[in-house]
């Protein structure tokens, strides 16, 4: 008797397609560091493994931008600081995944583009003018009525600090804009310095057009100065004896 063996088609794991998401600004400050979160799904190391990662800035040197950490291993979510350094407008945050489990393996790539920028520095001293500490008190940037950025402030009895805002808006157009920082005012310790709940500026974004009077107004200041130096440089006539 001759008996055959059959042997059963080894079946492939089945899991969904890898699928990468990057979650964070997509515009920044020179000299400023952002976090950058990272979410990785499907591949062989669905419900089972982990993900191993590698980061890197694309097209840059270490002077101008850097991410860290450069690698690393998740179960399907991780962080990254992305920080701009030198003088390149745009960087590219690339990620390369690596789902697996077991032998069987998959990647993917992600590219995510950040536009690097000067900041526009928002800033003001504030100072609890109480005798207890005060912990966590609401305060919001507002930038020609609108709200773009909020924060809390804790201080001890006395002391003071300086809040600074980094305002990277590619779209802030050029000109005058009103700027207005506000504490909550319910509570009545934090203040800014000079007092009061509510500090307002005014400042200017780009170059100032000085218009066609303003620089015919220079011209005519110059030519005056010059005129007023060439009269009083003149030799004084001597009298004949």
């Amino acid at each position: 008797m001759i008996l055959i063996l059959a042997l059963a088609p080894q079946v492939q794991a089945e899991y969904s397609p890898m699928y990468i998401s990057i979650d964070g600004p997509i515009v920044m400050g020179k000299g400023e560091t952002k976090m950058y979160r990272v979410d990785v799904a499907g591949g062989p190391s669905e419900g089972k493994g982990n993900y191993t990662y590698t980061a890197s800035i694309l097209g840059t040197t270490g002077a101008d931008a850097h991410v860290l950490p450069s690698d690393g291993t998740s179960s399907g979510t991780f962080f990254l600081n992305v920080t701009a350094k030198g003088e390149v407008p745009r960087i590219v945050l690339w990620v390369n995944v690596t789902s697996f489990f077991g032998i069987e393996e998959e990647r993917m790539v992600k590219e995510y583009g950040i536009e690097v920028m000067d900041p526009i520095v928002i800033s003001a001293n504030v100072v609890n003018n109480g005798n207890i500490s005060v912990r966590g008190v609401p305060l919001t940037v507002f930038a020609d009525g609108k709200s773009i950025y909020s924060t809390t402030v804790s201080l001890d009895p006395g002391a003071s600090t300086t809040i600074r805002y980094n305002w990277t808006d590619p779209s802030v157009s050029s000109g005058e804009h009103v700027i207005k920082l506000m504490l909550d005012p319910d509570q009545e310790f934090i203040t800014f310095i000079g007092g009061g709940t509510v500090y307002t500026s005014t400042i200017w974004v780009g170059e100032q057009d000085w218009g066609l009077w303003n620089i015919l107004f220079v011209v005519l200041a110059i030519f005056l100065a010059f005129m007023a130096y060439t009269f009083y440089r003149r030799p004084s006539k001597r009298r004949k004896r």
